[in-house]
């Protein structure tokens, strides 16, 4: 979305499910798509949520909205 963009009215679909979540994988593809996957630890096994598969570009946007709302900004880590 532009940033100058109005907003516009979220229509929520109320047959979408909420899940919890402990494990996120990502993988990147030479198309500049990233398949991004949510999963949940059981004693039973690793069980997969939802997938999305989205563009590097709204995933760098994902990730600033995330950080912004929790109010947490990763530091690079340091070479040993």
């Amino acid at each position: 979305m532009k940033e100058n963009s109005p907003i516009q009215q979220l229509i929520t679909n109320p047959e979408l499910s909420t899940h919890f979540v402990d494990s996120v994988t990502i993988s990147g593809r030479s198309d500049n798509l990233f398949l991004t996957r949510f999963s949940l630890q059981l004693p039973e096994g690793m069980f997969e949520q939802s997938r999305v598969l989205a563009t590097k570009d709204f995933l760098c946007r994902f990730v600033d909205a995330l950080c912004a709302n929790l109010n947490y900004y990763p530091t690079p880590k340091k070479e040993e």
